[in-house]
C-alpha cells in the first residue's frame, strides 16, 4: 500500500541525512494530540545512539514554509524531546523541526484535538448512526473481514489538497473506495480531494465475486491551515501575499470581497482586528483542482508616538 499527502521532502524521509554524516531519526516518526492535556516524548537518536541535550538546538513547527513553534512548548533531555500543547493550538497536520549539531530531524505532529469539536457527532448525525457505530466502523473499535486488511490513514489532513492511496491490487482484485457512505473509485486506487474542513469517514473494501472478502474504515479530519497572526500599526499600510505557484485569488476582509490579485493592501487608522483571508486556485503544478485558502489575523495596533 502506497500513501502520499502534503508533506515536506524533508519530513517524508523523517530525518535529515547528509553524505558521511550521521542519520539522524526519532522514535515514534509520529505523534498524535487528541487533546490538549498531557504531552508527548519522543526519543531523538544519531545512529541509534541517543543524542545528548545539549546538542539539541531549538524547534520549528512548520505549515509549508509558516513556522507555528507558539502552538506547542517544547523541552529537551539527554535523548528526548517532549511536546505539550499551548493553548493557542490549533487542528492541524504540523511538521516538527528539531534542529540539532548534527543536522536537522523531522517529526510529524496531528492535532485532531477531539476535545475542541464535536467531529465525530456531527459526522455521525450527517450518516444518520450512532457515535459508537460510527467508531465501529472507523476502526476505533476492532473489526476485522473475512481475510483482513489495513489501511493508514493520517488523522489530520490539509483541505485543497488531495489525499492518495494505492492498495497494490492485482488486476483480478475487486475493490471499492467509498467516502462518507458514496462511492469515489471502483478500485484500489484512491485520489480524494478535501474540499473543506471536518471529518469524513473512508471505507476500504474488497470483494470476492459479489461477497465482502475484506474491509476496512477510517476517519480523517479536513483541517485548514492555521491562521497567520499579523501585526500593524494604525495609518501603516500592511501588505498581504497569497502563495506563489497560483493563477487565481479572491481575497476577503471580514468577510466582505476585497480584491482578486496576488497582493492585497489594507490600512485601517485606528486600533482594531480584522480577518483576510485568500481563496488561491489554478496551481501552476500539480492537480489543476487543488486550491490554498490562506487566513490573516491583523491586530491594528495603536500608532507610535
Amino acid at each position: 500500500m502506497r500513501m502520499s499527502f502534503w508533506l515536506t521532502p524533508m519530513a517524508l524521509l523523517g530525518a535529515a541525512l547528509c553524505a558521511g554524516a550521521a542519520t539522524l531519526t526519532t522514535e515514534p516518526e509520529k505523534v498524535v494530540f487528541d487533546n490538549t492535556a498531557g504531552s508527548a516524548t519522543v526519543k531523538v537518536l544519531t545512529d541509534g545512539v541517543p543524542l545528548p541535550a545539549s546538542e539539541i538546538r531549538g524547534f520549528h513547527l512548520m505549515v509549508g514554509g509558516s513556522d507555528y513553534s507558539h502552538m506547542f512548548r517544547f523541552s529537551k533531555a539527554d535523548g528526548t524531546v517532549t511536546l505539550t500543547p499551548s493553548p493557542t493550538v490549533e487542528v492541524g497536520s504540523y511538521d516538527l523541526r528539531i534542529n540539532t549539531t548534527k543536522g536537522d530531524v523531522w517529526l510529524k505532529v496531528y492535532t485532531p484535538l477531539g476535545e475542541k469539536q464535536t467531529s465525530l457527532q456531527a459526522l455521525a448525525q450527517k450518516l444518520n448512526m450512532s457515535v459508537d457505530e460510527l467508531k465501529r466502523q472507523a476502526g476505533m473499535s476492532k473489526e476485522m473481514g473475512q481475510r483482513g486488511v489495513e489501511i493508514s490513514l493520517p488523522p489530520v489532513f490539509p483541505v485543497g489538497r488531495t489525499l492518495t492511496m494505492d492498495m497494490g491490487n492485482t488486476a483480478d482484485v475487486k475493490a471499492r473506495w467509498e467516502v462518507d457512505r458514496k462511492v469515489v473509485a471502483e478500485e484500489g486506487v484512491l485520489a480524494y480531494l478535501f474540499k473543506e474542513a471536518g471529518p469524513h469517514l473512508f471505507t476500504y473494501t474488497e470483494f470476492r465475486g459479489d461477497a465482502v472478502a475484506a474491509q476496512a474504515s477510517g476517519v480523517v479530519e479536513g483541517a485548514e491551515m492555521p491562521a497567520n497572526d499579523v501585526s500593524v500599526d494604525a495609518g501603516t499600510t500592511l501588505t498581504l501575499e497569497a502563495p506563489q505557484g497560483y493563477g487565481q485569488f479572491a481575497w476577503t476582509v471580514d468577510g466582505n470581497p476585497a480584491g482578486t490579485g496576488p497582493k492585497l493592501e489594507i490600512k485601517r487608522d485606528a486600533p482594531c482586528e480584522v480577518t483576510v483571508k485568500v481563496l488561491s486556485e489554478k496551481p501552476a503544478t500539480g492537480r489543476p483542482e487543488e486550491f490554498d485558502k490562506t487566513t490573516y489575523r491583523v491586530k491594528v495596533t495603536p500608532k507610535k508616538k
